[in-house]
């Protein structure tokens, strides 16, 4: 915050005015009681509003100084919702958080321990959750950049395809072998295929949400990931949640009944 210069410069005009007053009484020596009093009272006023100005300015430093950090630590890690932070993903803790869930959301390129994800989706599905499993486009051709980015060709849309004979497997076991109806398991047990290029790793439980980036050169389960909570208001959860509903109304829904690999809802992109 900067000085009141246009004021400063006009007390410094008093002061100097009060000074001459001064010295042509001393001069001539006409040492005027009425002439002496108003230099002084120039010089008073001067430094009165020179002192007020300078209070100010303080003042006003202050109140900047304060509100740029209470905009700075109103985002500091527990008011911006974040649990904790770690390498990897602790996937142990997640595939129990899916048993225990009333509703689960995972959006990766393809998840790297398919199984073990699919086990705890049927149990949470028999228990009557929710599970939905966003992942690349086998033929989109974000699906061929991610293959460059980690210097692998046909790495991903290897294991997105085999990932999704797997979903597949997972929902005809609810119905064949678990006995569940095939509309409450269609309802209930969902498959997206997303056409946009891959940025984050996210796995959404009713409670909280770990997420993680795509990093050049290796998978988002080799990078740091960040757990947000759920359970209160912060502005990384609305993102996310955000981002996941954008995301549900541009992929495509997948028909786990038929025994294709074609989506029902968009004609694949143009492959590079």
């Amino acid at each position: 915050m900067h000085m009141n210069w246009k004021l400063l410069s006009i007390n410094s005009f008093l002061l100097i005015l009060a000074l001459l007053l001064l010295l042509y009484s001393a001069h001539t020596g006409n040492n005027s009681a009425l002439l002496n009093g108003l230099s002084y009272s120039i010089i008073t006023a001067a430094l009165m509003s020179f002192t007020i100005d300078r209070y100010s300015v303080q003042a006003q430093h202050k109140n900047l100084t304060d509100m740029i950090d209470r905009r700075l630590s109103g985002h500091s890690l527990s008011e911006s919702g974040v649990i904790r932070t770690r390498v990897g993903f602790p996937l142990d803790d997640i595939y129990k958080e899916i048993t225990r869930s009333e509703a689960f959301v995972v959006v990766q390129t393809w998840h790297p321990d398919g199984l073990a994800l699919l086990d705890a989706a049927k149990k949470l599905v028999r228990n009557n959750g929710k599970f939905e499993l966003f992942i690349l486009h086998p033929h989109s051709i974000y699906c061929i950049g991610r293959d460059r980015t980690l210097g692998n060709d046909n790495y991903s849309q290897k294991h997105i395809e085999n990932q999704i004979s797997s979903m597949k497997d997972a929902y005809e076991s609810l119905i064949n072998e678990h006995g569940l109806d095939s509309d409450d398991v269609e309802e209930n047990f969902r498959l997206y295929l997303y056409e946009s290029m891959p940025s984050a790793a996210i796995y959404m439980s009713m409670k909280s949400i770990w997420f993680g980036l795509f990093w050049l050169g290796k998978q988002a389960a080799r990078g740091f990931a960040v757990e947000i909570c759920r359970r209160t208001e912060n502005f990384p959860r609305s993102d996310l949640e955000n981002q996941i509903e954008k995301l549900r109304a541009k992929s495509c829904l997948y028909n786990l009944k038929e025994n294709s690999l074609e989506p029902i809802r968009h004609p694949l992109p143009r492959k590079l």
